[in-house]
């Protein structure tokens, strides 16, 4: 099913598969003019709208909350079961990027400055602290899986790890020659990764104890899988890489060809990719192990019209995507190549695509 989004700036699942929350943005001087829709993913039903925001959301980790960043200095949490206020308070200033803690009971926030990270009570609305992030500005942040560590990426080329109930700075990792993009907790929490505008993925320790890991050459189209122990990268040229986060190692898929990130299986982990070695050729798709090394014969992908492949996605039950030219859409199957739903698409190119895990939907944004 198609989506009427004129201009979406985040999109996200709920852990259950049901929903699917997309923020659209105001638009250029527009900021507070956004938008927040929630649809049922089985119906394929708008099932609420939140007006007046600015696009800035986060789920709640049960998946029943959405925390929105009102234009008028509020933060409101709604229930995504029925679309009610269930709390809102003021936050003395207009906020970014927001990120619940594992538990569900605080919330955190980058303010309008950039400058200063908020922190909140879920349950009442209490502030619990305010602190300056850096020199410059924080562009992301991220909870540890315990709650105990908030990480923040800066514009000083910084990542910086905060105790959470200090409010006090416990490491500064540096390393990143331009502005830090995004950060993002290992599910034991004792490695964190980074990836910036110098083209590179980073992988650091928690605990000063240990070294931390460079990935060169790579930040687009990450895919992660199931665990968080692999995580696939893709440079701006289509170079691939293979990092395994426990033994602190990273691969560099071999062949001179530019290749599109499909994603990880979700039971075997194992990581499927898709190239075209001309503009007329048939685009085929090979699937690797852990250490980088191609898993049997490349699978050649049936009826796909000629064009540039922009966009891709993968999940379980043996499933992919993969969106050419400007309006071909191709789902198939990963073993086989054989095409299982081709569908048109008139409008812009697609830039992203999403399958949910059981591949039975979709979404796609142009």
């Amino acid at each position: 099913f198609v989506l009427p989004i004129t201009s979406p700036s985040a999109l996200a699942f709920t852990s259950d598969n049901r929903r699917l929350v997309v923020g659209e943005s105001g638009g250029p001087n527009r900021e507070n003019d956004g938008a927040l829709k929630v649809y049922d993913v089985a119906s394929h039903q708008r099932a609420h709208t939140i007006t007046n925001v600015t696009g800035h959301f986060a789920l709640s980790p049960d998946g029943h909350l959405v925390a929105v960043a009102r234009g008028n200095w509020q933060l409101e949490l709604r229930s995504l079961d029925t679309g009610d206020t269930l709390r809102k308070w003021a936050t003395e200033d207009s906020l970014h990027e927001l990120a619940w803690s594992p538990d569900g009971r605080m919330l955190a926030a980058i303010g309008s400055s950039r400058r200063e990270i908020h922190l909140w009570s879920a349950a009442t609305g209490a502030r619990l602290g305010r602190f300056f992030g850096g020199s410059e500005a924080v562009l992301a942040l991220a909870f540890s899986p315990d709650g105990q560590t908030l990480a923040t990426a800066g514009a000083d080329h910084a990542v910086r790890l905060w105790d959470v109930a200090r409010q006090t700075e416990r490491r500064t990792l540096r390393g990143h020659g331009d502005e830090v993009l995004t950060v993002a907790f290992a599910p034991d929490g004792e490695r964190l990764a980074s990836a910036g505008k110098d083209l590179t993925t980073r992988l650091w320790p928690v605990y000063p104890t240990r070294d931390g890991g460079e990935w060169s050459e790579a930040r687009d189209a990450v895919a992660v899988s199931r665990g968080g122990r692999f995580v696939a990268t893709r440079s701006p040229e289509g170079v691939v890489g293979l990092c395994d986060v426990t033994a602190r190692s990273a691969v560099q898929l071999p062949g001179d060809v530019s290749r599109l990130v499909l994603g990880f299986d979700v039971e075997s982990q194992t990581l499927f990719t898709v190239e075209r070695a001309m503009p007329t050729a048939q685009p085929v798709v090979r699937s690797w192990n852990h250490a980088g090394q191609p898993v049997g014969e490349a699978v050649e992908l049936e009826n796909l019209p000629e064009g540039k492949l922009i966009a891709t996605a993968a999940a379980g039950a043996n499933r992919g995507a993969v969106a050419v030219g400007k309006g071909e859409l191709l789902v198939f199957d990963l073993r086989t190549g054989h095409s299982r739903q081709r569908m048109k698409w008139a409008r812009r190119e697609m830039s992203v695509l999403r399958l949910t895990e059981d591949a039975r939907h979709l979404v796609a944004i142009s």
